[in-house]
């Protein structure tokens, strides 16, 4: 047995509580205690909120137990309360070659083993949430396939060992931690507070029964249940101490504190009447009776809600009920818990320190019912029923790890300590992407520097394990440059530029086009530029001819406006097949043909360039696919007409483009495989990362992703 001093401490809404002790026999001796209240609410339902100000309550604590005991106290055995509590049962087999005796070291093993299994299991369900194992009790334990109540010592091959271990999220143990730091001490072993009250007034032999422990604080009330030599089932209602505070804050408008010492009063006044100010100052005196009958609402509802966890747990009433912690002194709750459970009055009530076997203590100052919690912390440490800590250092700092897992790793240690995992992967510089000549182009940014990591000044991995002393070194993966483009850098034709014209070979000068307009300069390249090299003059430059006039008129209209004359021949210009003007900057490769004819003028004709409907360009799955889209309507002398009508003298010609209408996700999506994978999965459509459907409008260089998921 460990005969060193151990350090306990219930760190509560409202209270701190400490204990220095030795183990004695086959308990505790006593040698120092202390409880301080919080002067304000830094501590809401069992959690942490001010880790500063808790802490400066644990100092406080720390100095008068060290003052009363004569020791330098530098580790601290503590509980946490179960807001948010999860539980999860495995079991662990372990079985030998031959007849073996069992020791209480396999036991532990097995034990933890066990908790390991059910962490996996529990975290696999909880993915967005890191969970640290709090507690567990071994709930069957069969040897040969016998039930067992005790393994140690007994002999067999074949063991079997089940726990229920129970969960709470990281930040509750890690904001425990936190305010232990702030007060210069190490947690060696962490509890659940109900696991905790029943080591010290629940021994094994009386869990035979299928009892209650209902550990009531301010701010949550935990619950324990027994059967069969074991607890079964852990719970929590948010429903406490606190909430009685309150209704008699509403009831007599008093303030927090005047409220909370009005409580305590009661629950030793007798029949004394008790006087109390509310909050605007105005004195009141009332009997007992005449304040508990004011409670008697809100100490029902808490009876209720106690009552309907242990009946949903349990499945109906238990054999007895159990109640510790200061909440359990609430005049009337006993008896309203009682009928809500349908039990004899009888049946339910409290154990104190009184009631612990093996515990010598002359302090005087844990004589009461709130003192069982704290109690039960060393108990389980002295037992070795806590789970165990070990210390290594994170760029220096000290972080502490439970050690449940097979192994603890960096992974493990970077959560703990607060890093960033995501600082931990460098991300390349962003991209400019860009268009040259139609063709989708990319200029990567550079790559980044990835993080380094030293185990002791050893390489090591995010799965690297760690034991107790290790000293992690971190170095931050540093983000890649962005990319950079200008124009001088684009890649221009090499050799003989040409284009053909009425098929006759016309060479090219070249220059550089950003968004249709020739570049000056050495200008920077925006992201989503469309970049071309193009003829320095335009065909009507290339061919003055084209632009001669010296054909007879045959007519005139007016488009939107403009009058338009026409020749008896009307020219035609194609590029490539398609219709251009004289303004067309001609491309390499191009083949240009142009000819004049006399067919009769239609509005196609006149209007053709006018209708050509807008233009897009996205991005699917990395692939540009160009979308057009809008359309026209075209008036001849006020009346709808279609492209293929003759043309008369005089027209008046209006073309009214609708080019507004945006097109939609699905335009997009021919082409796209939408049949799911033989893994199944459903569609996940995004817009520029966004979830998106079918009828989802596009923009110009929209990123279109389509998967199943």
């Amino acid at each position: 047995m460990n005969e060193k001093p151990l350090l306990a401490l219930d760190i509560g809404t409202r209270k701190v509580a400490g204990l220095v002790a030795l183990p004695h026999q086959r308990g505790l001796r006593i040698l120092a205690a202390c409880i301080i209240q919080h002067p304000d609410r830094s501590m809401v339902d069992g959690q942490v909120h001010k880790i500063e100000a808790v802490a400066e309550v644990v100092c406080q604590v720390k100095r008068e137990l060290e003052k009363a005991s004569g020791l330098k106290l530098t580790h601290a055995a503590v509980a946490a309360a179960g807001r948010a509590l999860l539980t999860e049962s495995a079991e662990s087999r372990k079985q030998f070659p031959f007849i073996t005796e069992i020791t209480q070291a396999q036991v532990q093993e097995m034990e933890l083993a066990a908790a390991r299994a059910a962490y996996h299991r529990v975290q696999s369900g909880n993915e967005r949430a890191t969970l640290h194992c709090v507690g567990y009790s071994p709930v069957r334990m069969l040897l040969d396939n016998q039930r067992m109540d005790e393994l140690a010592g007994h002999q067999g091959r074949d063991v079997t060992l089940e726990v229920l271990a129970t969960f709470l999220p990281r930040q509750v143990v890690d904001s425990l931690l936190a305010v232990l730091r702030r007060a210069d001490l190490q947690a060696t072993t962490l509890t659940l507070e109900p696991i905790a009250a029943m080591e010290a007034t629940i021994p094994p032999d009386l869990r035979r029964m299928n009892l209650a422990l209902v550990d009531i604080g301010a701010g949550t009330s935990d619950i324990a249940v027994t059967r069969d030599g074991s607890v079964f089932a852990y719970a929590m209602v948010t429903e406490a101490g606190d909430e009685i505070t309150e209704s008699l804050c509403d009831h007599y408008l008093l303030e927090f504190a005047e409220a909370e010492r009005v409580k305590r009063q009661l629950e030793i006044a007798g029949n004394k009447p008790l006087e109390f100010k509310t909050l605007l100052g105005q004195a009141l005196r009332h009997t007992p009776a005449e304040v508990s009958a004011a409670l008697e609402p809100a100490v029902n509802k808490l009876a209720r809600a106690i009552a309907e966890r242990i009946l949903t747990l349990n499945g109906g009433a238990p054999k007895a009920v159990i109640m510790v912690g200061g909440g359990s002194a609430t005049p009337g709750l006993g008896a309203l818990l009682a009928q809500a459970l349908g039990m004899d009055a009888t049946r339910v009530g409290v154990r104190g320190p009184d009631t612990i076997p093996d515990l010598e203590d002359a302090t005087g100052v844990l004589n009461g019912i709130e003192a069982v919690t704290l109690l039960g912390i060393a108990f389980s440490t002295l037992r070795g029923r806590g789970l165990n800590f070990f210390n290594v250092h994170v760029n220096g700092q000290a972080v502490q790890l439970l050690a449940l897992h097979d192994t603890s790793t960096i992974l493990d240690a970077l959560v703990s300590s607060g890093h960033e995992i995501k600082r931990l992967y460098a991300k390349p510089g962003r991209a400019v992407t860009y268009t040259l000549q139609g063709k989708l182009q990319v200029a990567r940014g550079m790559a980044g520097t990835p993080s380094v990591m030293l185990v002791n000044d050893r390489p090591a991995g995010l799965e690297s394990p760690l034991v107790e002393g290790d000293s992690l070194t971190i170095q931050e993966a540093m983000d890649g440059e962005d990319a950079v483009l200008h124009s001088d850098s684009i890649p221009k034709p090499v050799g003989p530029v040409w284009c053909s014209i009425n098929d006759r070979h016309e060479d090219l000068t070249l220059v550089l086009t950003l968004n249709g307009e020739p570049v000056s300069g050495n200008v920077l390249i925006q992201d989503r530029a469309e970049l071309e090299w193009v003829s320095d003059r335009m065909l009507g430059e290339l061919y003055p001819e084209l632009a001669s006039s010296g054909y007879e008129l045959a007519f005139q209209v007016r488009v939107n406006g403009e009058v338009r004359r026409w020749d008896e021949k009307q020219l035609s210009i194609t590029a490539n097949g398609k219709a251009v003007g004289m303004e067309y900057r001609p491309r390499p490769d191009d083949r240009i043909e142009w000819k004049r004819t006399g067919a009769a003028v239609r509005v196609k004709d006149l209007v053709g360039p006018l209708i050509t409907p807008a233009r897009m360009t996205v991005l699917v799955n990395g692939q540009p696919k160009t979308l057009d889209y809008g359309g026209s309507r075209i008036l001849v002398n006020g009346h709808p007409a279609q492209l293929s009508d003759l043309l008369p003298d005089q027209a008046d010609v209006k073309v009214e483009k609708h080019a507004d209408d945006a097109p939609i996700l699905s335009q997009v999506l021919e082409g796209v495989p939408l049949v799911p994978p033989p893994s199944g999965g459903s569609l996940k459509l995004t817009v520029d990362g966004q979830p998106a459907g079918f009828t989802t409008p596009l923009r110009d260089g929209a990123k279109v992703t389509v998967a199943f998921v």
